[in-house]
């Protein structure tokens, strides 16, 4: 069946029965609706979370740095923290010493494996050394991007790397524009989407992504978001159970 839509899920914004949201993505693949999840982490933690939703379609990976599609989700695109930058920040951050703790994501490109992530972790003050530490030049430059995930969390990506430019390069196969796709978003790192496509977004979000939500619904109320795939994707009949 021809692609006729998109919905794009973020995993944090799905309610922990995951059931009802396996019928919908069925429902949904039916009418001519392509899922594609968008995944802040790797394909270790997106592999299992695919398969207990029936998900086979294309899965946004490492923050946009990496895209999987089919059922046997394989590679399809990287886009990797040069391996340069990628040794610059390791020297810049061990100047802080052992209170980061830092862990490099690998994707394998074939011949070799390269970058897309660096996941930080420390508490807030020394994570916040951290970061002024790698400041200059590739954050200032736009080498690299960085995405605070929390007081305690950070991820290093390439530069221009973010969900929404994976989604972007996802829709390009499927010759769809945005008005063709809503969003189910959680935080802050999926304010790329959000201000990209309609989005309905579930927890307590900043002021950011509330003023860039078309909706927002309580975490947890899955009915919430079947009932804005369907209003927001008139002319698609039993989108809603």
């Amino acid at each position: 069946m021809k692609v006729r839509a998109v919905a794009v899920l973020v995993p944090e914004a799905l309610p922990e029965d995951r059931a009802p949201v396996r019928a919908a993505i069925a429902r949904w693949r039916d009418r001519g609706v392509e899922t594609v999840l968008a995944c802040t982490g790797g394909i270790e933690s997106a592999a299992p979370l695919a398969e207990a939703l029936g998900h086979v379609g294309p899965m946004i990976l490492d923050l946009g740095a990496s895209i999987r599609t089919g059922a046997d989700r394989r590679l399809a695109r990287t886009m990797p923290i040069p391996e340069r930058v990628v040794a610059d920040l390791e020297r810049q951050l061990a100047s802080v010493g052992e209170s980061v703790s830092r862990r490099v994501g690998e994707v394998d490109a074939g011949t070799r494996k390269v970058a897309v992530r660096i996941d930080l972790a420390g508490d807030a003050e020394q994570l916040d050394a951290g970061l002024a530490a790698i400041a200059s030049p590739h954050w200032q430059s736009g080498a690299i991007a960085v995405f605070r995930l929390g007081p305690e969390r950070a991820t290093i990506v390439a530069g221009g790397v973010d969900k929404s430019a994976g989604l972007q390069r996802v829709l390009r196969g499927f010759g769809l524009p945005p008005s063709r796709v809503v969003v189910a978003a959680a935080a802050e790192e999926d304010l790329g989407l959000v201000d990209w496509c309609r989005a309905i977004v579930v927890g307590t979000p900043s002021d950011r992504l509330r003023a860039a939500a078309a909706r927002v619904a309580e975490r947890g109320d899955w009915r919430a978001v079947e009932a804005f795939v369907a209003s927001a994707l008139p002319g698609l009949e039993g989108l809603d159970a």
